[in-house]
């Protein structure tokens, strides 16, 4: 009786999450089974990491045998099941979060400041030809993405454009050269409206993905800060926030070379470079479906401690936050839709020892 009843629930979980869950269907049999046995698939060792999953928003599973795996997976202490959607219940899990107090994810939302200064509200802007700078047109497209179309002689000045997203606002970004940019919240680019010369260079602030278009003429230069970032053709992210303990580039396809005052490294996909007073650290093996997660619509963690998740969270739900007492050392792992309401969010995050409370746009964590 019981096999049937576990057999039923398999065939449940698969039907009702197709492609929406961190498990695909012929991996709930394993993680159910390894739970009856005291510890849940995939944990890499006893300990205080804990698991948000799966990812995806899914209704409210109202069957006993949702809750019975639920109860299991958390009495296991190795990975939590959240059913996240627009229709579950609003329960005050999280203090202070009422339905009228929630917070919405970010968006797509940016400025664009032209050459001369104006500044183009893109999220309000209609699609559609936004202005022309020297031979450049700047169009809007649908779904958050800004495209320059180059056409004739290049103009005798370079005109500089800067797009700017606040906090809660992410943008793509299609340059000259056909080079798309991915800019995250609280990000900013500068960038010719055409490219000249004997090298492609932009300026950056926050984080940023770039997939460069191959020009082995016009090298691509990316600068941050006193880092420089040199390729021709590859893909590569940069977080650069001034609240995050080091600068760091990271490779997923091609190569290039990071340059930190007299310092240079080459990084082959995997690697990623940390650049932090006075030198380039290189790390190996880096989990680079993390790093560009929020590039996807996700928060995907790792070992991650709770300050870093916050900083992620503060600069997409635009809110600032708190610390009171001392925080536990737990460690979250996992990932998230960028899309869910921030109670959510906290309230996956709140299985561990880590509390939190919702005073209009400030979270205080708690232990």
């Amino acid at each position: 009786e019981n096999a049937e009843r576990w057999k039923t629930l398999i065939a449940d979980l698969s039907q009702e999450a197709p492609q929406q869950v961190a498990y695909r269907p012929e991996e709930w049999e394993p993680l159910l089974l390894s739970i009856l046995h005291g510890q849940a698939a995939g944990e890499e060792e006893p300990g205080n990491l804990s698991v948000v999953r799966p990812a995806g928003r899914v209704r409210t599973i109202r069957k006993w045998w949702y809750a019975a795996a639920a109860l299991l997976i958390m009495a296991a202490g190795a990975a939590l099941v959240m059913m996240l959607g627009r229709e579950q219940d609003h329960r005050p899990a999280v203090a202070g979060t009422g339905e009228q107090q929630d917070i919405v994810p970010g968006r797509n939302q940016a400025v664009l400041t032209l050459a001369d200064g104006r500044k183009i509200i893109l999220d309000s802007a209609a699609n559609g030809l936004v202005a022309q700078q020297g031979n450049a047109s700047v169009v809007k497209l649908d779904g958050g993405q800004l495209l320059y179309k180059t056409a004739g002689e290049a103009a005798p000045e370079t005109l500089f454009n800067t797009m700017t997203t606040p906090k809660g606002g992410q943008y793509k970004l299609l340059l000259p050269d056909g080079t798309a940019v991915w800019l995250n919240a609280a990000s900013s680019i500068t960038y010719p409206a055409a490219f000249s010369g004997a090298r492609r260079l932009v300026t950056i602030t926050g984080e940023a993905y770039f997939e460069v278009a191959k020009d082995a003429s016009q090298p691509f230069l990316v600068r941050t800060g006193a880092t420089e970032v040199e390729v021709l053709g590859t893909h590569f992210n940069i977080n650069s926030y001034d609240d995050e303990p080091a600068m760091a580039a990271t490779l997923l396809e091609g190569s290039v070379r990071v340059t930190y005052g007299p310092h240079q490294s080459m990084l082959k996909p995997g690697q990623q470079a940390r650049v932090q007073q006075p030198s380039i650290r290189v790390v190996n093996d880096v989990d680079v479906d993390q790093v560009v997660a929020w590039k996807n619509g996700f928060f995907q963690f790792d070992r991650t401690d709770i300050r870093t998740v916050m900083r992620q969270l503060s600069r997409w739900y635009d809110v600032e936050v708190v610390y009171e007492g001392e925080m536990p050392r737990d460690r979250f792992g996992g990932r998230l839709p960028r899309d869910a309401r921030l109670s959510e969010v906290l309230r996956a995050l709140e299985q561990t020892q880590v509390h939190f409370r919702i005073e209009g746009k400030k979270i205080i964590v708690m232990p």
